[in-house]
């Protein structure tokens, strides 16, 4: 598991270190992590390397194996200049791998504008304590990319722009500690991507316009703190998206313009809290969504423009605290199974072939259609609904018996009822 700490305390001894391959340096350093209370929660024995040699070893394209490392000010950035290159110059960095190692900067953990070789690049159960963790134009070209167990303590972590072109990326149980967390613009190629128990801590996260292509992406369990969590314009395409069990956080949830793609995706037992739910204008071009026992603390919820022409939408034992908006919607099916709405339900949709609220409780208002242009709906399914609120629907306009008696799965009874 990642750790966590509040503060550290760094002691150097002139005694050699030997790691199990051989590798050895002249120097050892003890890493003391600190709580709020200042008890001791583990003590950390690893190499110093020479930074130098680490920049000597970047310029001759030479692999860097710094597991159970000390790593002070490591930065691009700086072995640029130590190179004699350019700001902005790529610098290409061969299997590289720093498991267990520990990176501290006053400034920036750099990486920025690498192009990373080789089979893996690995920073498993890492410790990054810096201003950021700079990724930003990085490309990854190697079959795994390793950021899990890490703990992550800085102000920002900026991995915007950057490209993968491998079969795995993975941040399964990582934590970070409050600050912004930046993905916007990346391509995750066809990897698999995992955010699996992975804990963003407070601040902002952006995965704005983010492509996470045809693989599957797993957010399972992940938690969010408070602040924004934006995942505007991203691109899913023909894989599982899993947000099972996720913890969303108080802040504002916006899916707005996503693109779901043609996978299975679920949001199944989520915890949307009271920060404010947008679907608007999100996109499932086929396959299903699902909602089953998830949690809505918001008072507005949209998914208002919602583009699901050829895709079914379930909701399952939800309750909805306030209002939830389905307006100008299309959808092959919308379906809620044994919900509960305590505010305005807008089912003022463009187009659906069923709307099925089965067994549903409503305490307030039910818009069907009070005006403009009618829904185009095939079948309108309200078998044991209880409806303590109104529906708003135009009897005659809407063809209400047809779509009744269109229902496959009810008996004459229940229509009647």
């Amino acid at each position: 598991m990642a750790r966590s700490f509040y503060t550290h305390k760094v002691k150097f001894f002139d005694k050699p270190f030997y790691r199990a391959d051989g590798f050895s340096t002249s120097r050892t350093a003890q890493v003391t992590l600190l709580n709020t209370d200042g008890k001791v929660l583990e003590e950390l024995y690893l190499a110093i390397p020479s930074i130098e040699e680490i920049y000597d070893n970047i310029g001759n394209n030479q692999p860097l194996n710094l597991d159970d490392c000390y790593l002070y000010g490591f930065s691009l950035t700086a072995c640029r200049r130590y190179l004699l290159k350019d700001k902005f110059s790529r610098i290409e960095i061969k299997h590289f791998s720093a498991q267990n190692a520990f990176f501290y900067s006053g400034f920036d953990v750099d990486f920025s504008y690498a192009t990373i070789c080789g089979d893996s690049f690995m920073l498993s159960n890492a410790t990054i304590v810096g201003a950021s963790f700079n990724f930003s134009d990085a490309v990854f070209k190697t079959n795994d990319v390793l950021f899990n167990d890490m703990f992550i303590k800085v102000d920002r972590m900026d991995m915007n722009r950057c490209r993968f072109e491998g079969k795995v990326i993975n941040f399964k149980n990582t934590s970070f500690s409050p600050g912004c967390k930046d993905f916007q613009d990346t391509d995750f190629g066809e990897g698999k991507v995992v955010f699996t128990n992975t804990d963003f801590g407070d601040g902002n996260v952006s995965f704005v316009n983010t492509q996470f292509n045809d693989s599957d992406v797993s957010f399972k369990v992940a938690r969010f703190g408070e602040g924004k969590e934006d995942f505007r314009y991203a691109k899913f395409g023909s894989g599982a998206v899993s947000f099972d069990q996720t913890d969303f956080g108080p802040g504002r949830i916006d899916f707005r313009n996503v693109e779901f793609g043609e996978g299975r995706t679920s949001f199944n037992r989520c915890q949307f809290f009271q920060g404010e739910v947008t679907f608007e204008g999100a996109q499932l071009k086929q396959g299903k969504i699902t909602f089953l026992k998830s949690t809505f603390g918001a008072q507005n919820i949209s998914f208002e423009l919602f583009e699901g022409i050829q895709a079914d939408m379930t909701f399952e034992k939800v309750i909805f605290p306030g209002s939830v908006n389905f307006s100008n919607g299309q959808f092959k099916k919308l379906t809620f199974n044994r919900c509960q709405f305590n505010g305005t339900l807008n089912l003022n949709v463009e187009v659906a072939q069923e709307i099925d609220l089965w067994g549903c409780i409503t305490r307030d208002i039910i818009d069907y259609y009070s005006f403009g242009e009618s829904p185009k709906v095939d079948i309108f399914n309200i078998t044991g609904l209880r409806l303590l609120g109104k529906l708003y629907v135009q009897w005659e306009a809407n063809g209400i018996k047809s779509m009744i008696y269109k229902q496959r799965n009810t008996s004459i009874d229940e229509k009647a009822s």
